[in-house]
């Protein structure tokens, strides 16, 4: 019991984002996923509805839906992707959510000036 409390203790206190020229890296502790520009199709915010994924943490939902959310962290982004030609959707938590919207809208090439194309 106590190995398994210290493994989330450390992979799932603290979610950090990354968001650099290759895109939006999301790392909960030796767990990480990478969301190139080329992938990304929108970005929204959003709050968190943990009914939908089932909890908190990395989640998988149906359709296509993927959340990576922090407990306490209500608020966020829906990054909309396409993936090995499928059409995915990922939350991901942010204590600063219009700021890391801000960030990805800078970067991403179809919405270039924050418009949809």
């Amino acid at each position: 019991a106590v190995l398994l409390d210290a493994f989330v203790l450390f992979n799932f206190t603290n979610l950090t984002l990354r968001v650099s020229e290759a895109g939006l890296e999301i790392r909960y502790g030796m767990f990480s996923k990478k969301l190139t520009w080329e992938q990304m199709r929108s970005v929204e915010p959003a709050d968190y509805r943990w009914r939908t994924f089932g909890g908190w943490g990395i989640r998988i939902s149906t359709q296509g839906r993927r959340a990576w959310s922090q407990l306490g962290v209500k608020a966020g982004v829906v990054i909309g992707v396409e993936e090995s030609g499928q059409s995915r959707s990922y939350f991901v938590s942010s204590r600063r959510p219009s700021e890391l919207e801000a960030a990805l809208r800078r970067g991403l090439p179809a919405m270039a000036g924050g418009q949809e194309t």
